[in-house]
């Protein structure tokens, strides 16, 4: 399963650059960003049981009673473009590190979650694979077929270059999905090295 190959090297790279300046391991929020019924959450809700995750979708008509049973899973019912969304990941990630996560984003809703990446501290790490770019993206259409590029590879280019510079990203493509929209972007935001401050070394120095 792709996602849980990326979103496993993604946790390790971040618990190894934490270990390495000297920062406890922090609780991990994932974000499933236009989520849907859920089914790739509530697979990963198993395979990361530890996993704190926010279902994120505005459609409250979908059946989500299987949601129930997953202790570690909730929804959010909540339309992304609107300013609460940006709150509301800032309050759930606060003093912990948060990770988005969204599958085949379509049209403007990749961009809005490349945005809300780069503005929020607290969202560590990202992983998107974009879908069909929208038709309102003209310039980006009339672009790709100048330099006669494929619509969809460029327009991950674009969604590429709009993440952080200062982060760790790539492109990747997941051979084991047939269609031709199989890229991912990951990119991993580089952390600020916080002392351990050790209960033991505190005591004596009061004592």
């Amino acid at each position: 399963m792709a996602i849980y190959k990326r979103l496993s090297k993604t946790i390790d790279s971040m618990r190894i650059e934490e270990a390495s300046k000297g920062i406890a391991p922090r609780e991990i929020v994932l974000f499933d960003v236009c989520s849907g019924k859920g089914n790739l959450t509530t697979l990963l809700s198993f395979m990361f049981p530890l996993l704190k995750i926010f279902m994120v979708d505005k459609d409250k008509k979908m059946n989500i009673e299987h949601i129930s049973k997953l202790p570690n899973v909730r929804m959010e019912y909540m339309d992304i473009y609107q300013k609460k969304f940006v709150e509301f990941v800032q309050r759930e990630t606060a003093g912990k590190v948060g990770i988005f996560f969204g599958s085949h984003l379509c049209g403007d809703l990749s961009e809005i979650v490349v945005d809300t990446f780069n503005v929020v501290p607290t969202l560590e790490a990202l992983i998107l694979a974009p879908c069909c770019l929208s038709k309102r993206k003209r310039q980006i259409a009339d672009t790709a077929a100048r330099l006669r590029i494929d619509n969809y590879q460029y327009w991950t280019t674009h969604l590429y270059h709009m993440v952080d510079f200062k982060c760790r990203r790539n492109i990747e493509a997941d051979e084991n999905v047939y269609s031709t929209k199989n890229n991912y972007i990951v990119a991993v935001k580089s952390i600020s090295p916080v002392p351990i401050v050790s209960t033991t070394a505190s005591s004596s120095s009061h004592g």
